[in-house]
């Protein structure tokens, strides 16, 4: 079956995509780009390279680009779209194009979590599984039928990256299974069922959700060990460690003195402190982060 897929260039996207090379052809590569009112980036070369490789038409979608969509779907003439991290919705132009429609793989258990932040989400109400869905895409956004869903149960304080790893097999199982379902022509799709269910909005990086004196603290690590790399959980330092990303180490229940939810600094290091102790966290620096700091002075 010919094939049109879109995604980025990281493991939630790679997976499915080699997943469906293995028995389909994929005909085209589209890389979204970032999502409205973020920052524009470069495409990575990965799916560029892959497109190269296999001689295939390659698009990085843009705020610029998103015109070129519909003439680029229609040159590849694909019989399904397949959709593995998307910034914006498909046009109805484009869901028309392929015979078999178009089917988005969501990191959740569908109708919990639509939107673009589900990962974020399900750690912040310490959801104990985490599931994964292939649904088909229609004009909103993960309301479409769902062709497959499988859960993964999630230990308190998972490093939401190592799961994300962990879990790649399992979005690139269900992508495969749906695509071959729907080629055979027995695919079964079951309509999302009605009700309010939680969703997955947009979270900025300064936003404090944390509810630094109700909570627990093993409730408060495990939310900071899923939420990094999208909220900063508390005001980090600048000079020398500005731009740092920091990574959430473990629990020390030893005492406090600080107040919840500030950063401070013993001979172990940095930690943010709780009422029943102390949250290890450390900065990391990118290499053009630190050049950056030394070319300053910092």
């Amino acid at each position: 079956m010919r094939i049109l897929f879109i995604g980025k260039s990281h493991g939630f996207s790679l997976a499915p995509l080699g997943a469906l090379r293995e028995e389909h052809e994929v005909v085209a590569l589209v890389e979204s780009g970032p999502r409205a009112g973020a920052p524009t980036r470069q495409a990575s070369d990965v799916l560029r390279s892959i497109a190269s490789s296999a001689g295939v038409p390659y698009l990085h979608l843009t705020a610029a680009t998103v015109r070129d969509l519909v003439p680029f779907a229609r040159a590849a003439r694909p019989e399904l779209i397949c959709v593995a991290s998307l910034s914006s919705l498909l046009p109805p132009e484009v869901l028309a194009i392929p015979r078999h429609g178009a089917i988005n793989l969501h990191p959740s258990a569908l109708p919990k979590y639509r939107g673009p932040f589900p990962w974020f989400w399900q750690y912040y109400h310490c959801e104990k599984e985490i599931g994964f869905t292939v649904h088909v895409m229609d004009e909103t956004a993960d309301t479409g039928p769902i062709l497959a869903q499988e859960m993964v149960p999630v230990a308190l304080g998972t490093d939401v990256r190592d799961l994300m790893r962990r879990t790649e097999p399992v979005g690139a199982r269900l992508m495969r299974a749906a695509a071959d379902a729907l080629d055979r022509g027995d695919a079964v799709l079951r309509a999302q069922p009605p009700g309010e269910h939680p969703t997955a909005r947009v979270v900025r990086r300064e936003e404090r959700l944390i509810d630094w004196e109700g909570w627990p603290i093993e409730r408060v690590w495990h939310v900071m060990r899923g939420t990094y790399p999208w909220m900063d959980a508390v005001d980090y330092p600048g000079g020398t460690l500005a731009g740092a990303r920091w990574r959430i180490g473990a629990i020390d229940r030893r005492g406090t003195t600080s107040r919840p939810g500030l950063l401070g600094r013993d001979l172990r290091g940095y930690y943010i402190g709780h009422r029943e102790g102390r949250i290890r966290v450390r900065p990391r620096l990118s290499w053009r982060r630190r050049l950056r700091n030394l070319l300053a002075g910092r």
